[in-house]
């Protein structure tokens, strides 16, 4: 996603890297940086293939699974080589919000691919972006409803909410045509987007209620709200878990042990404290080039 062309190493040294670690240091945790894993899906698969045939006993993970490039074969592989999580970046459950950011798939792909990632059974880390262009509350809310739906009772849903335009983004060209001084120096110091129909405070306290109805939600710059210690003694216990799936478990306990009725109270009671605070946070005063 950072250029007009991939830069592909060969599958076999990619696998022989990793081997060469493993057998001088005997570590065996790996995670794939890459912007985007499985573009092109081929590529991935080849590196797979390399993985499994050495039968190196690893656990890995990796950032940016894109949902339009996922088919059997490709989770499969991701099993047999040793995948422990995978982070999705669907970016939104709505069609019309899909379009908006310019994705090139749909509710429906998202929908496939997350159920081949269920029934494989490797947990997912599911990344959402609101706020882009024809963002709205309805959307909002069905991106959650949908992504809820599809993502397994410990699998975490992270919220981002608000988009950073760069130079030469559609959005970007977009909002200088709406106001040419917007960034004097060319977007290169942060310029948030923001929806028209939609407030971010707004959005934001959306995604907050949404959070105390929901155990798996956790919005991207709040962080999981657990404790350290809880989190090495569920590392522990789940070796071969993502240590994030401690957010769900706990959040998923409260059900029973009282605090999701105690959380849910509090927020109503402080609603409106709650939102007013999130309009102070994000009335920031407007600096042409600077955050708008």
């Amino acid at each position: 996603i950072e250029g007009p062309a991939w830069r592909l190493r060969p599958p076999a040294a990619v696998a022989e890297e990793i081997a060469t670690y493993v057998r001088e240091t005997g570590y065996r945790r790996f995670e794939f940086v890459d912007s985007t894993f499985n573009v092109p899906l081929a590529h991935a698969k080849a590196i797979l293939r390399e993985l499994v045939d050495r039968r190196l006993g690893l656990a890995l993970s990796t950032m940016g699974l894109h949902p339009g490039a996922v088919d059997e074969e490709l989770i499969a592989l991701m099993r047999q080589a040793g995948f422990m999580e995978i982070c999705l970046g669907v970016e939104s459950g709505c069609d019309a919000t899909l379009a908006g950011l310019g994705k090139n798939f749909t509710v429906a792909t998202i929908e496939r691919t997350g159920r081949l990632i269920r029934e494989s059974g490797i947990p997912a880390m599911w990344f959402l972006l609101l706020g882009g262009p024809g963002e709205t509350e309805a959307t909002a809310r069905e991106s959650i409803r949908v992504i809820s739906r599809l993502a397994a009772p410990l699998d975490v849903i992270n919220v981002g909410i608000g988009l950073r335009a760069y130079r030469g983004a559609p959005v970007a060209r977009d909002m200088i045509a709406t106001d040419p001084g917007l960034a004097a120096d060319n977007f290169l110091h942060p310029v948030a987007y923001r929806p028209s129909a939609i407030d971010l405070p707004g959005l934001k306290f959306l995604v907050a209620r949404e959070a105390t109805r929901r155990h798996n939600v956790m919005m991207f710059d709040d962080g999981a709200d657990i404790l350290p210690w809880f989190s090495k003694f569920y590392a522990w216990v789940f070796p071969r878990q993502p240590v994030w799936r401690a957010f769900a478990f706990t959040r998923f306990l409260n059900y029973f042990n009282g605090v999701w009725l105690v959380s849910n109270l509090l927020f109503n009671l402080f609603a409106g404290l709650i939102r007013r605070g999130l309009e102070r946070r994000f009335a920031l005063p407007r600096d042409p080039g600077r955050t708008a």
